[in-house]
């Protein structure tokens, strides 16, 4: 008896040997079938990254145009007349007054011409009819009229631009002679895109840039949106005028601009940086670091501005992510990583 009884006691403890065996190549399996769907490359992927926990705060919608810097006021001065420039009394960049002739014709003829039609009105108010007397004034104006046209004089204080004419040259009547321009402050014309221009309205906040001086940002509001539409290739646009509401030395007519129209704010929402989410199978996530191990954790977003991006669902504000997602998946491509080892341990927004 107590022989049997010794091997009922092997062949127990023989079976829970073998159970454990059992559980613990199940559990190696597990293990093996888990670090092959991607945990270890993640791991060593996310090691050395930034953290950054999500924040609340307000994002920003913005509809963002390029444009060019124009003067507030723009002038062509023209002449009223024909005739020989006599002179050009301003110069490329120059200031030019209100008031003051910027070039003038050799007005010989046309005062001869004015004396004339004066001479002539003033006997046909003593000797003719009153339809004669009528008809002599009106040649009388005409002479006037084309007299005063024999100088182009600025209709307010600003700069001279492109000068058109040239002392001794034959003009027409109605031909450019000299561009003003008022650079006591400027605008900046831009095209926006018909599906953005619901969402655009006179007054609306901007922020502008400028490629020719960075780090400077000059506020500015929407002055007005144009009444038609503009044909470029494929796309239409409508045109917008923002005013610069700023000042600058440097600042000069034709310079490239970068408008960042204001149109929407939603404020206090949970927002990340907008290179910590990425698509993973078609879908946002972000890479939650969640005691101690990074996940991938699926998202819906909401608007996004030129740095954050608001979270509706999947993250609460204080938890930890990768700050820059975007170069994680870099990291795990380049060592030859799939991206779907991003798909390990994959927690779906509730």
């Amino acid at each position: 008896m107590p022989k049997l009884h010794t091997r009922r006691s092997r062949r127990g403890a023989w079976m829970l040997a073998a159970l454990a065996a059992v559980a613990a190549a199940l559990l190696a399996l597990r293990m093996g079938g888990t670090r092959k769907s991607g945990y270890e490359p993640l791991l060593a992927a996310a090691a050395g990254l930034s953290t950054v926990q999500v924040s609340a705060g307000p994002i920003l919608e913005q509809i963002s145009c390029i444009g060019s810097i124009v003067p507030v006021r723009m002038a062509i001065l023209r002449f009223g007349a024909s005739g020989v420039v006599r002179s050009v009394n301003v110069k490329e960049g120059t200031p030019v007054a209100e008031g003051a002739v910027a070039c003038s014709l050799d007005a010989s003829r046309l005062e001869y011409e004015k004396l004339k039609a004066d001479n002539e009105w003033r006997r046909a108010c003593l000797e003719s009819p009153p339809g004669i007397i009528d008809e002599r004034l009106a040649s009388l104006r005409v002479a006037e009229a084309e007299l005063a046209g024999a100088a182009a004089a600025a209709p307010f204080t600003g700069i001279a631009g492109a000068i058109h004419v040239s002392k001794g040259e034959y003009v027409s009547p109605g031909q450019p002679a000299i561009t003003l321009m008022d650079t006591s402050s400027f605008e900046v014309d831009i095209e926006v895109d018909e599906i953005d221009i619901a969402h655009v309205k006179v007054g609306m906040s901007a922020d502008i840039t400028l490629d020719a001086i960075p780090h400077v940002e000059f506020p500015g509001s929407v002055h007005s949106v144009g009444a038609a539409t503009r044909l470029r290739g494929n796309v239409v646009s409508i045109p917008v005028r923002v005013s610069l509401e700023a000042k600058h030395p440097l600042l000069k007519p034709g310079m490239t601009a970068h408008v960042r129209i204001t149109s929407g704010e939603i404020s206090g929402v949970p927002r990340i940086p907008n290179r910590s989410w990425i698509d993973v199978d078609g879908e946002p996530s972000v890479v939650a670091v969640r005691d101690g191990v990074p996940r991938v954790v699926r998202i819906a977003t909401g608007l996004s501005d030129d740095a954050n991006t608001h979270v509706i669902t999947g993250l609460s504000p204080g938890d930890t992510i990768i700050e820059d997602a975007v170069a994680l998946q870099n990291v795990l491509l380049r060592t030859g990583a799939k991206s779907r080892s991003l798909t390990f341990g994959i927690e779906r927004a509730p």
